[in-house]
């Protein structure tokens, strides 16, 4: 059985060490921050899509659960705006550093039927003395639940 749970707990597994991030790798509101602790990723699954594979028989569905990855950096500004630039380059290099880990970790991969797609957006925020940047990474994870997965139904003690 595959849940968005196990998907989400492998993706950390798969993160952890394997970008610039290195162990700063945490998931499900366990983010703690203090000063130096850049870069960080965090990550949590904000949506899950089921769609049916048909009426007849047994329920059977192609499930899409979202696992979000958001890096941070931070960097001390520095003249013509030059640290936007610099965490810019730093975060597409931990881009192509949690696409890679991810594809290559088997674990994941023998859960998932597909990456049904993968969005990424850089925000940076110069104001004040830092340079704040994050990469924030929608990742589908597409994977098939059957009636194995709701069977049998759990009986309720009265």
């Amino acid at each position: 059985m595959t849940t968005t749970a196990d998907l989400r707990r492998l993706t950390m597994e798969a993160l952890v060490g394997a970008t610039e991030a290195g162990d700063r790798v945490f998931a499900a509101r366990s983010w703690p921050i203090a000063k130096g602790d850049y870069p960080l990723l965090y990550l949590h699954s904000p949506a899950e899509d089921m769609e049916s594979l048909g009426r007849n028989g047994a329920p059977q569905f192609t499930v899409t659960a979202v696992i979000r990855v958001s890096a941070r950096i931070q960097l001390k500004n520095l003249p013509a705006n030059a640290a936007a630039a610099q965490s810019i380059d730093e975060l597409e290099v931990m881009q192509r550093q949690i696409k890679s880990a991810l594809i290559n970790y088997p674990p994941l991969m023998a859960r998932l039927q597909q990456f049904a797609f993968v969005r990424s957006q850089i925000q940076e925020d110069g104001e004040g003395g830092l340079e704040l940047a994050e990469l924030v990474m929608d990742i589908g994870m597409e994977f098939y639940q059957g009636p194995e997965e709701f069977y049998p139904i759990p009986l309720i003690q009265t």
